[in-house]
């Protein structure tokens, strides 16, 4: 088989919270590499020199001109990435590079900028994570000919994918479900135990404590960078690792049950990525008729483009993705029977889970055939009662969700 082209959708890597508990403030995270991990890593020591010395020479053409290149101040600012976070993506890309230009020689023996394309949302963490990873990716890394094309969170593109991106219809789907999550499991002893332990730590009445994804996300500001979890000030509780766990295990219920297994979830997901794996499949027949296409394309997201996409392929798994993730939908050649065929293949954090596209009706050498995603991209709007992607957008009910249809 030779491997012809991969689509690579990221989310950033970590950072600082974006949410607080009551008033309490969130610690400071330092913003500045730590010189151990420069001395330990050439990578790390050249990827800071490059941006340092080039960070005013944008590419000409850059959505991002002046924007910071790479995490560099005292503290990290709310919702900024970390140098842990722009670390991940560096490991990421070297990874990556290794399996796709020097395993499976993707670029043959030369790559230019035709061989790529860079789009992220726009926001300083995921710019930022993208220039780590595409530093980590390339061998021959130029700034400032590297161009980074913004894009809304779930990559649409109207030119690219021949739909438009405004879509009221789908935003009823996600206020249903979002409803359903805010009220899931409210009135259940292990949510309200937990909202009354936190609010004794953080001294705020149980109505007060924020959503549970919210009270992690500020958590995870603290134990990713070895910061003590809160302790209440007059009774001496704490946050310990028993609090953590419940936490995450009820956040995990609340992505099984109100995404994984939310009708109005996965619709709302169909919709927001129909045009994104419009644009995929597109590149992808480019490939099958020998035309012109660049040979990989890096989207640079958040959690809230993963989620409903995984959700979408139905290879989600309820688990909240972590920061760093990543989604590689690889295309391949291959000869069978003397005919040229094509195949992809699906892998989600490094593990393989092809097997789980229910849209793939067989398997070769444990990839699917390309046909069965041309297929469901074509009809997996109609398998959820859909007359057609801009009817569905522009107020025409849907009919009865398919239950057939395996999500």
């Amino acid at each position: 088989y030779k491997l012809e082209l991969v689509h690579v959708i990221i989310r950033h890597g970590d950072r600082t919270p974006m949410h607080r508990i009551g008033n309490s403030p969130n610690p400071p995270v330092p913003c500045k590499f730590d010189q151990q991990l420069i001395d330990q890593d050439e990578i790390v020591k050249h990827y800071l020199k490059h941006l340092t010395q080039n960070s005013k020479h944008h590419h000409p053409g850059s959505d991002f001109a002046f924007w910071e290149t790479y995490p560099n101040d005292a503290t990290c600012d709310s919702s900024k990435l970390t140098p842990t976070g722009a670390y991940q993506h560096l490991i990421n890309g070297r990874n990556l590079y290794y399996k796709y230009a020097v395993k499976w020689k993707l670029f043959g023996s030369n790559v230019s900028n035709i061989d790529y394309q860079i789009r992220s949302t726009e926001v300083s963490r995921t710019f930022q994570s993208a220039l780590a990873f595409m530093y980590g990716f390339l061998q021959n890394f130029n700034f400032s000919n590297l161009l980074v094309k913004k894009s809304p969170i779930n990559f649409c593109s109207e030119k690219l994918s021949g739909h438009k991106c405004n879509c009221p219809g789908k935003m009823k789907y996600l206020q249903k479900s979002e409803k359903y999550a805010a009220n899931l499991n409210v009135n259940r002893g292990p949510q309200k135990d937990i909202r009354k332990h936190l609010g004794e730590i953080y001294n705020l009445p149980p109505s007060q404590v924020p959503y549970l994804t919210q009270v992690m996300d500020v958590l995870m500001g603290q134990a990713c960078h070895k910061i003590p979890l809160k302790c209440g000030r007059k009774n001496g509780k704490c946050v310990d690792k028993s609090t953590v766990d419940i936490i995450w295990s009820l956040i995990e219920e609340e992505g099984i049950k109100g995404r994984m297994k939310n009708k109005d979830y996965l619709k709302y997901a169909h919709l927001t990525f129909h045009p994104l794996l419009t644009e995929i499949m597109l590149r992808m027949s480019n490939v099958t008729k020998q035309k012109p296409t660049p040979k990989f394309v890096i989207y640079s997201g958040h959690d809230v483009t993963l989620t409903p996409l995984l959700a979408t392929l139905g290879i989600y798994d309820g688990k909240w993705p972590p920061y760093a993730s990543r989604l590689n939908i690889e295309m391949y050649g291959g000869m069978e029977n003397g005919k040229s065929h094509h195949f992809i293949r699906v892998v989600y954090n490094g593990v393989d889970v092809t097997k789980k596209l229910n849209f793939c009706k067989t398997f070769v050498d444990g990839m699917c055939r390309f046909k069965h995603f041309q297929l469901f991209v074509k009809n997996h709007l109609k398998i959820l009662g859909f007359k057609s992607y801009n009817s569905a957008c522009h107020g025409i009910q849907s009919s009865k969700f398919n239950k057939k249809l395996v999500l």
